[in-house]
């Protein structure tokens, strides 16, 4: 039997009164609050909104930056029975405004500066109320504001809401890779499922502290970052943003970090190209990273030994201390993660995790376990979830974490939610005879050459990406299907220095047509792609001068790839005269 998410936290905070729940850092320190206080606040929050006329069924929509006020709004509003709509904080005017109008929000959670941004699209909205997470008054003029503090001075306790966990706790809006995002509808029974069989399956203890920088909108954090950590009576730590990541989790001294793989690239990426300044220092790091893979192993030599404790002195203890030197473990999700990444970080001595679900199942289906784990796959399915391989390879879902449906779309739900109540992922996959998950590629994304060859782009990308001249690559058939190109995205720091040391003038984006450049690139794609089959390889790439980002809708908030949006962009079809 399951119970609301409500009931849930109430005994979680009634358990854990005096451990820290949360915290947020001001002034340089890192300031908690216990479950004692967080439960408070919920409560005050709760009755606030029932006296405003907040009620069961509502929708109210949280916009607000990673803070225990986005736990506070949320929390309040699983105790009276409104239903949850979150909005990405780097959403564009037009996605904000359809998810207001989509799913009827009548009530609404916003930071100060992401309310002076959408000023104009919320004056056109149907919204009653705007609670303000600020510390000062707003410049618009909207009688409909309301000072998210003012919330916290209610003293009266809330009404009970005859609630079921059967009903509606969220709509979650899907990335929008392509097309417009679909309303995932979430019941406080799919939610708490999915807690419980997550924390069976990976423990999680009252000592341990998460690290939170992914979006909370993100169904990942939310139910893995969030939930997970507050109904183990665990604490969660919130950085302040992507920017500040490394610092603030210096602080935090975290045991669990939740991330997706464009993270754990990156840190990769900065280690490998400080050891790839000369040759001598590239072979040291080589050798040192053959010794503890065979530690690691199991099949040692003294001397591996040796290089291991010169490389843990040098190398792995830093890299350990700049993620807060407490790890107990880190989660991969959202994206298909390098096994070559996940083995680079056990070797560090830091054991990255990889799962898989889906925003329709709350989200996870499958992880590895920190007793039990193969790189390469996402794990083994949850206790509550049943996984088969379809007759397409599709991979096919059954568990209490399945979503209701999309709202208001009940074609679109008929259309992944077959008759026999499968869902229908969209990925294709297959299981090992020891039960381990491993991700093909997205159904939606391959692609099918004109020689009848079947390609999934994310291992060619990743493999490109290895290359420390390469940012960012996204690959597609080119030429009706008869091969596959590449856009490009410089490491523009590395490309400076390359052309500093090659007297070749570098100025964006007159350099990124260069000649020498340009057969540089060929050859570091020939290189990166070299293990590659050889309809894989890259015959046309171009050079691009921005990076993707969310910011110019490029990046979906989990920092995949819109590769509609991006062949838009640059109008690209492999046969540019400007490409080589």
């Amino acid at each position: 039997m399951y119970r609301t998410l409500a009931e849930e936290f109430h005994e979680s905070a009634s358990h854990h009164a005096e451990r820290e729940a949360v915290a947020m850092l001001h002034d340089g320190a890192y300031q908690p609050l216990t479950y004692a206080e967080l439960a408070k606040r919920v409560r005050s929050v709760a009755s606030s909104l029932q006296a405003d006329g907040v009620s069961k069924g509502d929708a109210v929509a949280i916009m607000l930056p990673n803070c225990p006020k986005w736990l506070i709004a949320d929390l309040a509003c699983a105790m009276i029975g409104s239903v949850v709509v979150p909005i990405h904080t780097t959403y564009n005017e037009h996605y904000v405004s359809y998810i207001l109008n989509h799913s009827g929000a009548a009530y609404a959670f916003f930071g100060q500066s992401l309310y002076e941004t959408h000023a104009e699209t919320l004056s056109k909205s149907s919204l009653k109320r705007v609670y303000l997470v600020s510390d000062g008054e707003p410049s618009q003029n909207d009688t409909r504001i309301k000072n998210f503090n003012d919330l916290l001075d209610h003293d009266a306790e809330p009404r009970p809401a005859a609630l079921t966990p059967d009903d509606l706790h969220t709509i979650v809006y899907t990335s929008g890779t392509t097309g417009q995002p679909k309303g995932v509808e979430l019941t406080h029974k799919n939610i708490v499922s999915n807690v419980r069989a997550v924390t069976a399956h990976i423990p999680v203890f009252a000592t341990d502290r998460f690290f939170s920088f992914l979006p909370l909108s993100h169904i990942l954090e939310r139910t893995a970052g969030y939930y997970a950590p507050l109904l183990s009576g665990a604490s969660i730590y919130f950085g302040r943003g992507s920017k500040t990541m490394i610092e603030d989790i210096k602080l935090a001294k975290p045991t669990i970090v939740i991330s997706v793989p464009r993270v754990f690239e990156r840190v990769h990426e900065k280690v490998i190209a400080k050891f790839s300044r000369t040759p001598l220092l590239h072979r040291f790091f080589a050798l040192g990273m053959h010794a503890s893979h065979k530690r690691i192993a199991g099949h040692a030599t003294a001397l591996d030994h040796l290089m291991h404790g010169i490389f843990e002195l040098l190398v792995y203890r830093k890299v350990k201390a700049a993620l807060g030197g407490r790890l107990r473990f880190a989660i991969s999700g959202g994206a298909a993660l390098g096994k070559h990444i996940a083995e680079f970080f056990e070797s560090l001595g830091v054991l990255l995790l990889e799962g898989y679900g889906l925003t329709e199942t709350s989200p996870v289906l499958s992880a590895n376990k920190p007793d039990h784990y193969r790189f390469g796959t996402v794990g083994t399915p949850l206790r509550t979830v049943e996984i088969k391989i379809g007759e397409s390879g599709e991979i096919l879902a059954k568990g209490d974490g399945v979503m209701r449906g999309y709202h208001h779309a009940p074609d679109a739900t008929k259309e992944v939610m077959g008759d026999d109540g499968w869902l229908h992922t969209g990925d294709l996959g297959s299981v090992d005879a020891d039960g381990f998950l491993t991700i093909i590629g997205r159904l939606k994304e391959m692609i099918v050459l004109s020689s009848g060859r079947n390609i999934f782009p994310v291992p060619t990308e990743q493999a490109l990406e290895e290359s420390k001249y390469i940012e960012q690559a996204m690959v597609y058939g080119a030429d009706n299907n008869r091969h596959i190109a590449a856009l490009i995205v410089p490491a523009f720091d590395e490309l400076h220095a390359w052309c500093d040391s090659h007297s070749v003038t570098y100025r964006l984006p007159g350099v990124l047509e260069n000649s020498e450049v340009l057969r540089h690139y060929r050859s570091e794609i020939k290189r990166s792609l070299s293990r590659m089959q050889h309809f894989e390889q890259v015959e046309h790439f171009k050079l691009v001068p921005e990076a993707f980002t969310q910011e110019n809708d490029l990046l979906t908030p989990t920092l995949k790839l819109k590769r509609g949006m991006i062949i838009n962009r640059y109008n690209f079809d492999g046969r540019d005269k400007k490409i080589i």
